[in-house]
C-alpha cells in the first residue's frame, strides 16, 4: 500500500498585482482535487485587486520511496461578465503543494499567471501543517518562477522585488523580472511589445 502524508493546508489569497486592466470585477478560483473555492468579486483599483481571503482544506500526498509526489493546486483568474451571469477566464497558475511542505508555516510568494499575455501576479501565503504519516520524508525544492518573499527567500539570493504598481501604465516588464536570481545578477532583455 502506498504511504501517504496528511496535511492541513491554508491558502491566503491576498491580492492580484500588476494587472493591466482599468475596470471590472474580478475573482479567483482555487481548485485542489474535487475541492473548489471562489473568492468574492472585487473591483480593480490601481492595477490591483484585493481579496484577503483564507481557505483551509485537508490533503493526503503519496510518497515515492521517502519523497513527496506532486500534488497540484490550480489558481485561476476570472472577470465577471453580463452582470455576473457569466465570466471570462484570464489565466491561471498551477503549483505543486509538495514544494511548500517543510518550508515553514508562513510561506509568502508571488506567482505570475500562465496562459495569459499579461504579467498579472497572485500574491498569496501558503501554510502546510502535517497531520498524519511518518516524520521523515523529502520535499522538492521550489520550481522556477515561484518568488518567495520576506527574509526566508531562497538561499541562492533574495528575489528582486517587483516594481511598484504606481509605476505601471497598462503593462509592466516581462515575467522574467519577477524570477529569483543570484545576488548582484543583472537581468537584461529586449522587449518586443
Amino acid at each position: 500500500m502506498t504511504k501517504k502524508i496528511g496535511f492541513e493546508v491554508k491558502i491566503e489569497i491576498i491580492e492580484l498585482l500588476f494587472a493591466p486592466f482599468t475596470s471590472g470585477q474580478y475573482f479567483a478560483k482555487i481548485k485542489q482535487g474535487s475541492q473548489v473555492f471562489l473568492t468574492k468579486r472585487q473591483e480593480i483599483r490601481n492595477n490591483t485587486v484585493q481579496w484577503n481571503e483564507t481557505y483551509t482544506f485537508d490533503c493526503a500526498i503519496p510518497l515515492n520511496k521517502n519523497d513527496l509526489t506532486n500534488h497540484e493546486l490550480a489558481i485561476s483568474l476570472r472577470k465577471d461578465k453580463k452582470g455576473g451571469s457569466d465570466y471570462e477566464k484570464l489565466g491561471k497558475r498551477v503549483i505543486n503543494l509538495s514544494e511548500f511542505a517543510m518550508k515553514g508555516d508562513h510561506v509568502e510568494v508571488n506567482l505570475v499567471l500562465n496562459s495569459t499575455t499579461t504579467n498579472a501576479t497572485f500574491h498569496l501565503v501558503v501554510s502546510m501543517r502535517q497531520t498524519s504519516g511518518g516524520p521523515i520524508y523529502g520535499a522538492p525544492p521550489f520550481s522556477k518562477g515561484i518568488v518567495r518573499l520576506g527574509s526566508a527567500a531562497d538561499a541562492a539570493g533574495a528575489a528582486m522585488p517587483p516594481p511598484s504598481p504606481s509605476s505601471l501604465k497598462l503593462r509592466v516588464c516581462c515575467a522574467a523580472c519577477f524570477l529569483p536570481r543570484k545576488r548582484n545578477e543583472i537581468h537584461t532583455h529586449t522587449h518586443t511589445h
